[in-house]
């Protein structure tokens, strides 16, 4: 078995070695050594029984379940699938010549009991497993990669199909009872990890699944994908397709070797220009939206100033009217429009706007509070509603003075 740089971990007929399968780990080829391995043994087994004698031969298939059928060349049936062959049939393919024939069904009979005993073993170690206790549970689920999704019932997913396992997400499945969904999971993704892994493309990004990155892989623009040390999942290998750094991804992983320093070089200085154009763009932009918040405020600002002073010059002119003014207010063709001592009106803040004098009459306004004798203002007819006992008009005096109250007595 040789790695996808030329480099032979085992040679064939060769005994492996513990190291040979260490190695074959680290490359993530262990399955496939695992194959190499059974393949021999099968290999041996094709290659003996074919050089064995016809007595050998008929000896090792009695008793053993065959492959597949097999005919007479009169196309009658020597054997069915699955039967176990008896003395007769052996003796009857020898005589039509069919005896290594029968020897090689007899053994892919064999292999294929072996392939049923895995399964059962597979399955049987499910239901071991799903019987075992929980803490036994999440120590086999951990490092383990998940063949589906495994969500809560309220919708919560604790692992994505094709993500490694971690110990968190043991103990969250154990909180919210999936602990037994997540120990299924865990074992159907270790049976079609094995399953596949022969068929996956050495040059394809998939190649990296399950492997180690001995070195960090980042993006053009410098955001992480794959740390130093991380196990590369599924979900990696597609952010990394994304981002366009596959070839960044199985270099690190080892499955394609690290490119030249030229190559390298490139890659570096392609990364700070790209990084370089992405700083630009980023202050260029924000410096577009911090002039354009400025202006905003400006406007605001420009706004709320304008809409005070139109408040200020409308509450000018509400305490302007009902006043006398100190002087004479003309209109630009020297026409009165308040004398002094006169009251604004209305209608004089009307003339005063348009002849555009408004700002001569509003700083004319008195603001000395008059002094006025509510007496002066009295009428001289005598209220219907008065006491009879009131005295007449021009008859009222003070008790205290007896100053007369009438303002005509005053001279």
């Amino acid at each position: 078995m040789t790695l996808d740089d030329g480099t032979v971990i085992v040679a064939k007929g060769e005994t492996i070695t513990a190291e040979q399968a260490e190695r074959a780990e680290q490359h993530g080829r262990l399955g496939a050594l695992a194959t190499t391995a059974t393949g021999g043994a099968i290999s041996d087994a094709y290659g003996n029984i074919a050089d064995a004698s016809r007595e050998r031969q008929k000896e090792y298939v009695i008793g053993k379940a065959a492959g597949s059928d097999l005919h007479a060349e009169d196309g009658s049936t020597i054997v069915t699938k699955g039967q176990i062959i008896t003395a007769e049939q052996a003796e009857r393919a020898e005589r039509d010549g069919k005896l290594g024939a029968l020897a090689t069904n007899a053994t892919g009979g064999v292999i294929v009991a072996t392939y049923g005993d895995a399964r059962d073993r597979v399955q049987g170690g499910f239901e071991d497993m799903r019987d075992a206790t929980a803490e036994r549970q999440k120590a086999y689920v951990v490092g383990k990669t998940a063949s589906q999704d495994v969500t809560t019932d309220a919708g919560e997913t604790i692992v994505y199909q094709g993500g490694v396992i971690t110990e968190y997400q043991a103990e969250r499945a154990e909180q919210t009872g999936k602990l037994g969904a997540l120990t299924a999971a865990a074992l159907s993704g270790g049976l079609q990890n094995r399953s596949t892994e022969a068929a996956v493309d050495p040059s394809s990004p998939e190649a990296a699944i399950g492997r180690r990155a001995k070195t960090e892989v980042r993006s053009p623009g410098g955001s992480l994908v794959a740390a130093q040390g991380q196990i590369v999942t599924a979900a990696i290998v597609e952010r990394a397709r994304h981002l366009g750094v596959e070839d960044r991804l199985l270099a690190a992983t080892g499955v394609r070797p690290v490119q030249t320093a030229q190559s390298g070089g490139t890659d570096t200085r392609a990364a700070l220009a790209d990084g370089l154009e992405n700083v630009s763009s980023g202050a260029s932009n924000l410096w577009d939206r911090a002039k354009g918040w400025i202006g905003e405020r400006r406007e605001d600002a420009e706004t709320a100033l304008d809409e005070r002073q139109q408040a200020l010059h409308e509450q000018r002119i509400k305490d302007a009217l009902g006043r006398p003014v100190n002087r004479v207010i003309l209109a630009p063709d020297d026409s009165i429009i308040l004398n002094l001592g006169e009251i604004v009106t209305h209608k004089a803040v009307e003339l005063a706007t348009q002849g555009d004098v408004l700002d001569i009459l509003l700083d004319s306004v008195s603001t000395e509070t008059p002094d006025i004798n509510p007496l002066d203002s009295r009428p001289d007819e005598h209220g219907k509603g008065a006491l009879d006992s009131q005295p007449e008009l021009g008859e009222h005096t003070t008790p205290a003075t007896g100053l007369s109250t009438d303002p005509k007595t005053h001279g």
